[in-house]
């Protein structure tokens, strides 16, 4: 399924706050060290960050956003809720398009 739009990143105090804007809506905190949005090229492969609703980025977290940069302007995207620490892309991921 390709959706036009597009997931939401801000910095937060030099922090990423990510809003993925699919089945789980909000802004979520990622821990510190987690690959900056930014950088994150069709070479990367799948990037998963944990989504964290504790703005000090500490705590076991709510849920996982897998991303994978298919192109310069396609995403890939799926969301897991949970405390999952893993996952793969499934039939529901969805890809972006800029």
């Amino acid at each position: 399924m390709l959706v036009q739009a597009g997931a939401g990143v801000s910095y937060s105090l030099g922090h990423v706050v990510l809003d993925p804007g699919i089945t789980m809506s909000g802004a979520f905190y990622v821990p510190d060290g987690t690959a900056d949005p930014a950088e994150i090229a069709p070479s990367t492969g799948v990037v998963s960050y944990r989504l964290l609703t504790n703005p000090l980025r500490t705590g076991t977290g709510v849920g996982l956003l897998l991303v994978q940069m298919l192109a310069d302007d396609r995403i890939r995207v799926e969301t897991f809720a949970g405390s999952a620490t893993a996952a793969t892309f499934t039939a529901a991921s969805l890809v972006y398009a800029r």
